[in-house]
């Protein structure tokens, strides 16, 4: 028992207070810690829903191989003269560029931070939109920094300024996720971009 409620029934003993005050000093001290819980609730990202992606880039890793190997024999089979030239380029080039690409991405997804999109009702709680996938700050980061003085417009919108603060934050060395999360109190929807 917090040490305001002992004090309201010490005060409600002495005779100081009525029964009827101390019902409603204890009831205004519920909702206070009802108001500092839900306020608690919303201060904390709901990060506890998103799943553990560190093995996650074993997936496009092992497709990427596996099409690569589907496209390596085809591509020997073509260039040995056994099939015509299209066919070589087709069935064997095409799949084993696309697999390496995959592989090559899922490699790379293994170190990138990812992109966490969720949108959910706040009433129910209920998610009604969910995306994640890695995100490549630090190439766009320096895309935008080569174009940002050939393209204007990049300095009107912002967005430059936004990816190149997110990728700083994230660069700083202390490890902590950039989370962003904004509860409209119109719709009752909340939208929590994570990117760690």
């Amino acid at each position: 028992m917090s040490d305001d409620r002992v004090q309201i029934l010490k005060m409600l003993e002495g005779g100081q207070i009525s029964t009827e005050q101390a019902m409603q000093l204890l009831k205004a001290l519920d909702e206070a810690d009802a108001t500092e819980s839900a306020a608690e609730q919303e201060r904390a990202p709901a990060s506890t829903d998103l799943p553990d992606w560190s093995s996650w880039w074993l997936y496009p890793t092992a497709a990427g191989a596996v099409i690569m190997a589907i496209g390596a024999p085809l591509m020997a089979l073509g260039l040995t003269g056994g099939a015509a030239l299209f066919w070589a380029i087709c069935c064997g080039w095409l799949p084993f560029l696309l697999g390496l690409g995959v592989l090559t991405l899922g490699v790379w997804s293994r170190g990138a931070r990812w992109l966490h999109l969720r949108i959910r009702n706040a009433d129910s709680g209920k998610r009604s939109f969910a995306l994640s996938m890695p995100l490549p700050l630090t190439l766009a980061a320096g895309v935008l920094r080569i174009a940002r003085p050939y393209v204007p417009q990049l300095r009107d919108t912002a967005i430059d300024e936004a990816i190149l603060a997110a990728q700083e934050a994230l660069r700083s060395g202390d490890d902590q996720p950039v989370v962003v999360d904004i509860t409209d109190e119109d719709d009752g929807e909340q939208v929590l971009v994570y990117i760690g």
